[in-house]
């Protein structure tokens, strides 16, 4: 019987292979399937190894020549260091001719989601990815995704509001215009132009007439950005573009009608301008007469950070230890979906191989994470703060239990019971 230390256990427990997972199967010179995984054991072989073996659960791989190929998918019976049995899937060569997972040549392997092998030139990937983008924002009804009315999007900076944007525009209005247009930006002189476009000599420098960004976006989706920042006085013009869609550029002497979908985006709630005055009420009911969605700060989400984090990084190919993914489930992420990508493309591009553990490079994490946590008038209790300190000294130990007690002279129990706490 197989045995598994601890730490491999929780990662398996986690991320291993299980029944009912999509495989995607891309056997040498044919088309690649994608099928369910309902058996505890499979074999992949050529057709010269075909007789040796029961053809009821057999995938055929394409060869080369005459080369003899056969491997097999299987559950395997294992022990855990606490003495605890566990059914793992395991992929092993029948013969002599290792199989590449991850880039790596080996003859028995533990199989995890995301792990890609090649059998010679067939592939193998377990529990086909799903793409961040299709993880991302709130699930929209059919009714709000093909609406003429405007949608106001809500969120903190870095949560995804143009990618949302995008995504209602490209599931709706595919092979159209998408215009996105910053708001914050231009400047009040310039802003004008860039939304309802100028005539030629309308003023100094304007040699040429200019369309501007809503008739650019005439039968597709305007998406206007920071809409918070709007001067008053433009946001007269954009009203009576929502009333009559007509469009009169800078120095015309002629309207344009035009037919688009606006997309709106604000980083707070636009009732709090209407209050201070800096933005007109007709303008406010207008553009909220329509849908309304917020997106939540992934401080509120970690079940959906530790989805996005695997599936962006298992595009670039590497794998993330599950400790690592703790630790980011407990950050703040000031900078939400922006700053975890840009601080996950750093770990990438420093890394030395293809699994990303807990560094120095993380350590930084923990002072955005303070600092936000200040600016949001909330303070952790002292419970909470031994507790960090213990869960940053264990990832700092190689999530090794042992090294961690004796660091922090508790006694193992307690380290496994804080940790536990965030699991």
């Amino acid at each position: 019987m197989l045995t598994e230390s601890s730490y491999e256990s929780k990662r398996l427990d986690r991320d291993g292979l299980k029944m009912g997972d999509k495989i995607e199967f891309r056997a040498f010179l044919k088309r690649k399937t994608v099928f369910e995984l309902k058996r505890t054991k499979l074999d992949f072989v050529t057709d010269g190894r075909l007789s040796e073996l029961s053809q009821a659960s057999v995938k055929l791989l394409g060869q080369l020549g005459k080369e003899r190929l056969a491997y097999r998918l299987s559950v395997v019976e294992c022990m855990t260091d606490t003495f605890e049995r566990k059914s793992r899937y395991l992929f092993e060569s029948l013969g002599t001719r290792p199989f590449s997972i991850n880039g790596n040549l080996c003859l028995k392997s533990y199989i995890f989601r995301g792990d890609k092998i090649k059998m010679g030139m067939n592939e193998l990937l377990f529990q086909v990815p799903v793409d961040e983008a299709e993880l991302f924002g709130p699930k929209l009804s059919t009714s709000v995704m093909r609406s003429e009315l405007p949608l106001l999007i809500y969120g903190e900076t870095g949560v995804g509001k143009s990618t949302l944007a995008k995504k209602v525009h490209q599931q709706t209005s595919t092979g159209r215009p998408f215009v996105q247009i910053n708001i914050a930006s231009y400047s009040p002189a310039l802003l004008e132009s860039e939304l309802f476009g100028h005539a030629k000599g309308a003023f100094t420098g304007a040699s040429r007439d200019k369309k501007g960004a809503l008739r650019e976006a005439n039968g597709g989706t305007l998406f206007l950005d920071e809409i918070d920042s709007l001067p008053r006085e433009t946001q007269t013009k954009l009203l009576l573009f929502l009333d009559n869609k007509r469009v009169r550029p800078v120095g015309a002497d002629r309207d344009f009608h035009v037919e688009c979908r606006l997309i709106f985006a604000s980083g707070q709630k636009l009732s709090r301008l209407v209050e201070k005055g800096d933005m007109r009420k007709d303008f406010y009911y207008r553009i909220s007469s329509g849908h309304e969605i917020e997106i939540l700060p992934l401080r509120t989400r970690p079940d959906l950070l530790r989805e996005l984090c695997e599936a962006y990084l298992r595009k670039k190919g590497v794998r993330v230890s599950p400790s690592l993914l703790d630790f980011y489930q407990q950050q703040c992420w000031p900078g939400n979906l922006r700053q975890l990508y840009s601080h996950l493309d750093k770990k990438v591009e420093l890394a030395t191989g293809k699994y990303l553990e807990f560094n120095l490079e993380d350590e930084s994490l923990l002072e955005h994470n303070l600092s936000t946590i200040v600016q949001l008038e909330e303070f952790r209790s002292l419970q909470e703060v031994k507790e960090s300190y213990i869960k940053r000294v264990y990832l700092k130990s190689n999530s090794n239990l042992t090294v961690a007690s004796k660091y922090l002279k508790v006694a193992p129990n307690t380290v496994k019971r804080v940790v536990g706490m965030a699991r």
